[in-house]
């Protein structure tokens, strides 16, 4: 197979503003295919120097040329020293072009609201031309509910051409509607009687507007398969918000390779030091691949922090650090790279640890993805010769 096209940036040291105008913090500048369409996918991790009401970071996914912010991410910390809190965002998107198209510059922006510090780290882009065979379905802008029981944000329904692996990649921002209220997302895979996500969050600030992030590998047929996105309140009266809800299917034999690791059963640990969570070896091929890691962890405390942290070989991709609004509380988290990989054996992990020994950080929906996006290089010739006597 051909190379699956793709373009990259990041911006991985730490950046601060006290600008209240957005600030680039990593511009990928690409210039697309003619009628064509491509998925951008991004991450990075910010946090606010405040924990006053009117004071909190904000930062974006934002396409230049269209004019589309594909989410809006809003926190306030619940703790700022010893350590700071450090949350994730994750945000997926879509750019199509007709027959000229002109360059193109995504970018991740950060500025701050009230009169505090945005800081803001491991920044990356990601955008892959899509195939015919992958899929989407969006819902933007923000929706509401009272509901205690699930309220769909966003569906994709569509039929495989034919059975196959597809990677299903969920996003949305979610936000509660008064300090310290709950709400519940998830993906739900309705054909399969399948469901991802489900945990709860707890804002600290009812500004606040955090990631959800989801990912599976399914085999589907080539039948009608439909996923949605859903959401309700985990505080009785109190409004649940989504905004900007996506759902991708990667066909997966549109890659020359691909590798995954999953766990959605609830793990923990006290330790102190890094703990695996998830692991997934493969030997690669010596190509440009990308890295999608996402999951959920819980620090059982409202004093003491949890870390998480996405790994490759070792060295770490992202590490976000979080103590809890309340004790029952996840925080989603994704992460997005691109990597130029050697032919030997390599290890992604997902690792968790708490700042306090003997305090319980869980980790659940843990999932790890990587795809070659090179193309297999050719088998080396070999000759064989034959001695002739003579």
């Amino acid at each position: 197979m051909a190379t699956r096209q793709a373009f990259y940036q990041e911006s991985l040291a730490e950046s601060s503003t006290t600008n209240q105008n957005w600030v680039d913090k990593c511009t990928l500048t690409f210039t697309p295919d003619a009628n064509s369409s491509y998925w951008i996918l991004a991450s990075w991790s910010h946090t606010s120097d405040a924990t006053a009401g009117g004071d909190r970071s904000q930062t974006r996914l934002y396409s230049v040329e269209s004019a589309v912010a594909f989410n809006i991410g809003e926190m306030r910390p619940h703790e700022l020293t010893s350590p700071q809190d450090y949350i994730n965002a994750f945000a997926l998107g879509k750019l199509t072009f007709g027959a000229s198209p002109a360059p193109q510059n995504v970018k991740i922006q950060y500025t701050m609201y009230g009169s505090v510090t945005t800081r803001i780290k491991d920044a990356r882009i990601l955008v892959i031309k899509a195939d015919a065979a992958d899929q989407l379905a969006e819902a933007t802008g923000w929706s509401s509910s009272s509901s205690q029981t699930y309220q769909t944000k966003a569906t994709l329904t569509w039929t495989p051409g034919s059975s196959g692996d597809y990677l299903i990649i969920a996003a949305a921002q979610i936000a509660g509607d008064s300090n310290g209220s709950a709400v519940y997302f998830q993906l739900n895979y309705v054909t399969g009687a399948s469901v991802y996500g489900d945990k709860i969050w707890y804002c600290v600030d009812g500004w606040d507007n955090h990631p959800f992030a989801a990912m599976a590998k399914l085999t589907l047929a080539a039948s009608a398969q439909t996923f949605r996105a859903e959401y309700k309140t985990g505080t009785a009266s109190v409004l649940a918000w989504v905004g900007d809800a996506r759902i991708l299917a990667l066909r997966l034999d549109k890659f020359d390779n691909s590798y995954f690791a999953s766990n959605y059963n609830v793990q923990a640990t006290t330790a102190a030091t890094y703990q695996d969570m998830l692991t997934l070896t493969q030997m690669p091929q010596a190509v440009d691949h990308a890295i999608i890691a996402i999951g959920a962890y819980n620090p059982v405390s409202t004093t003491v922090s949890g870390y998480a942290q996405a790994l490759q070989a070792a060295t770490g991709l992202s590490e976000v650090v979080k103590e809890s609004q309340n004790t029952a509380g996840y925080q989603y988290m994704g992460i997005v790279s691109k990597q130029s990989l050697a032919t030997q054996s390599t290890t992604w992990k997902w690792q968790t640890k708490a700042e306090t020994a003997g305090t319980t950080v869980n980790a659940d929906e843990l999932a790890i993805a990587v795809l070659q996006l090179g193309a297999t290089p050719a088998a080396s010739a070999r000759r064989r010769y034959m001695a002739l006597a003579a």
